[in-house]
């Protein structure tokens, strides 16, 4: 069967790229599972470029959509060059888009949270996270007991940040009240979310996962106790938890160094709901996407995108991917496109579309000229897609 999937991939392709090649060869036989195989060079569809928008001077870092008016499009960008823009397209027209400055970080940007009010929440490398206002551009409120970077996440009551140095800092919107809780010493958090039941879920760099309800730990679970026994890729003394995505109401999906599970965050015990097998690395990028009777997991690793279908009724514990992706060079990220379709970005400078169905390439986009950094999709038909790089630029797609 190997050689049989050798000789097709090889004729192809025209025998382009032999290292490449290898690596696939590799990707196929190590995890013993056979799938599609979806390689994109030079044969694309190129996207059309609605606008490029210049008004950083350094790398754009992220992005985010913010809620608000259906007749405009508003999206928040932040950057090394210690400053957040906020961009309006009004009415779908490009010639007339506006942007306003806001200033206050005094180091890089790393990452920003929009609340269901509209206001912004940025986290820095001045260990500081402030929240403005989207519609005056003020700066309304600084995040106190903040001494190093936070991860943070957000709902419409809640905005928790989790600090590289181990603390959670959570302050309740409808009390102003903040509290401060140390998790442990040189014990940093590394990912955070808001679960759909308004749980914060942080994880930390020793491979600990807490699910905290009113400052409280709820549920711990110890990743470095999970390990696929049927999958030889996978290293068993982990300790790195990577990302972390809402599945279903109770459901998360967690990556941990070179492992990848499905957790039950209402249970104590047998939490385990499944184990996703078959990739070599470690997933730094997450995507779900929840159907009537099935999810499909999308998950990155440098160079290749795996994707998992999971039947919602299936008794399967370990689930191997149905399709296999690449980009040239590392994937920095991962976007939901419309029905069962992904958006992916990369240090190669391009933009992908992906068919999840099919695990084909149906677009490739190209404009950048250095890595792709964030992507969002103005989710409002018709799709638009809006990127940022390490060129300063952010180009919206049409």
């Amino acid at each position: 069967m190997l050689s049989v999937v050798k000789s097709l991939l090889w004729n192809k392709k025209r025998k382009k790229n032999n290292t490449r090649f290898d690596e696939l060869y590799n990707i196929i036989r190590f995890p013993k599972t056979i799938c599609n195989i979806i390689i994109e060079y030079d044969d694309y569809i190129e996207g059309k470029i609605a606008i490029i928008l210049k008004g950083h001077t350094r790398t754009v870092n992220c992005i985010s959509k913010i809620l608000g008016n259906c007749n405009s499009f508003r999206f928040v960008s932040g950057s090394n060059d210690n400053k957040l823009i906020i961009w309006d397209i009004n009415n779908g027209d490009y010639t007339n888009i506006t942007k306003q400055e806001l200033i206050g970080h005094s180091s890089y940007i790393k990452q920003i949270n929009i609340l269901p009010n509209s206001d912004i929440v940025s986290s820095g490398y001045d260990s500081r996270v402030r929240i403005w206002d989207s519609n005056s551009g003020e700066h309304k409120y600084t995040l106190p007991f903040s001494r190093d970077y936070s991860y943070i996440c957000s709902n419409s009551k809640l905005i928790a940040c989790g600090t590289w140095c181990g603390n959670l800092i959570t302050l309740d919107l409808e009390n102003d009240n903040c509290n401060l809780t140390e998790i442990k010493k040189n014990i940093g958090i590394r990912s955070i979310l808001m679960s759909k039941d308004g749980r914060v879920i942080t994880g930390s760099d020793n491979g600990r996962l807490c699910v905290w309800n009113s400052g409280n730990i709820d549920i711990e679970f110890n990743c470095q106790s999970i390990h696929c026994e049927n999958c030889e890729n996978c290293i068993t003394q982990t300790n790195y938890i990577n990302c972390i995505k809402n599945l279903d109401d109770n459901l998360i999906v967690v990556s941990y160094n070179s492992l990848l599970s499905i957790l039950n965050i209402n249970k104590k015990i047998d939490n385990i709901e499944y184990k996703l097998v078959g990739f070599v690395g470690q997933i730094k990028n997450l995507q779900v996407f929840s159907g009537y009777d099935t999810y499909k997991i999308a998950g990155s690793t440098d160079l290749y995108i795996y994707i998992w279908e999971i039947s919602k009724t299936n008794n399967i514990k370990y689930i191997k991917p149905i399709h296999i992706m690449s980009h040239q060079k590392q994937i920095q990220c991962l976007a939901n496109f419309g029905n069962y379709k992904l958006v992916s970005g990369s240090q190669d400078k391009t933009l992908k579309i992906w068919n999840l169905e099919t695990g084909i390439c149906e677009k490739t986009l190209k404009g950048h000229s250095d890595a792709v950094t964030e992507i969002i999709v103005n989710d409002t038909y018709p799709y638009t897609i809006v990127s940022s790089s390490w060129d300063t630029h952010i180009i919206v797609w049409k």
